[in-house]
């Protein structure tokens, strides 16, 4: 994120994140809140006319509240609230918008309450991309930095696959 920093780009922590990172490399912080309010926190962002942003969203109540807690129900549930807010964060996004969605870990709600080793998904959306695409097993959540800081014209230092040019 220090990186992005250097190339004019504005790093704003939402939710755990600042925590995470200890303040590296962020410039801006809205600390934890409920997934629902860190979601609106992006979208008024993302709706705002403001230009090279990195939002940095953590919903941690997927994690604390419901994987450790092995709530499937509750999963759900938050899974469902986080449909509406995706739809609203994507409608407020502008034409060159990248959204990346992944997380740090697994973690099911079923079994047990450690983390748990499912492959993690990777979902990459901009209004920019002609259709679909299944990128298949990648190579570590290197590959999201990776494609961050092709995003933002900054060089590649993450481990993991440069895909950038594969996406659009």
């Amino acid at each position: 994120m220090e990186d992005l920093q250097k190339a004019g780009v504005e790093v704003i922590a939402v939710g755990k994140i600042n925590d995470i990172f200890t303040g590296v490399g962020i410039d801006k912080n809205y600390g934890p809140a409920s997934d629902d309010e860190n979601m609106d926190i992006a979208i008024d962002i993302a709706a705002s006319n403001s230009e090279n942003k990195f939002i940095f969203i953590n919903l941690v109540q997927f994690d604390s509240h419901y994987g450790h807690r092995e709530d499937p129900v509750g999963y759900s549930q938050n899974v469902s609230k986080l449909d509406i807010k995706l739809t609203k964060l994507i409608n407020a996004m502008k034409e060159d918008d990248l959204l990346i969605m992944t997380s740090d870990h697994g973690n099911d709600p079923t079994y047990g309450s450690d983390h748990t080793r499912e492959a993690l998904p990777l979902t990459i959306y901009s209004k920019l991309f002609k259709k679909p695409k299944v990128l298949g097993t990648l190579k570590g959540l290197g590959t999201a930095g990776n494609i961050v800081a092709r995003n933002f014209g900054v060089p590649c230092v993450a481990t993991g696959e440069d895909i950038f040019d594969d996406l659009v």
